[in-house]
């Protein structure tokens, strides 16, 4: 699943980015939808770790909510 979201992310960038963008800003967008489309993909496990009274998820939820955050709102916008 984590393979195709890398793909899917890979090709939506591929497909609806002008030629006239930069290397740099099309890698922090990549990485930015990543993050996006990977919350799709571990909810499923967090649904299951939460019915086991695990709290694994909640380090990996943090460090993606501040990863978009900062390229959302810092990153790019200096970039561009």
């Amino acid at each position: 699943q984590l393979i195709l979201t890398f793909l899917y992310v890979f090709y939506l960038i591929y497909q609806y980015s002008l030629p006239q963008v930069s290397v740099q800003v099309k890698i922090l967008v990549y990485l930015t939808w990543l993050f996006c489309f990977v919350i799709v993909v571990l909810l499923p496990y967090d649904i299951y770790y939460s019915l086991e009274d695990h709290n694994a998820m909640n380090i990996i939820w943090k460090i993606i909510y501040y990863a978009i955050f900062v390229l959302t709102w810092v990153l790019l916008p200096i970039v561009q």
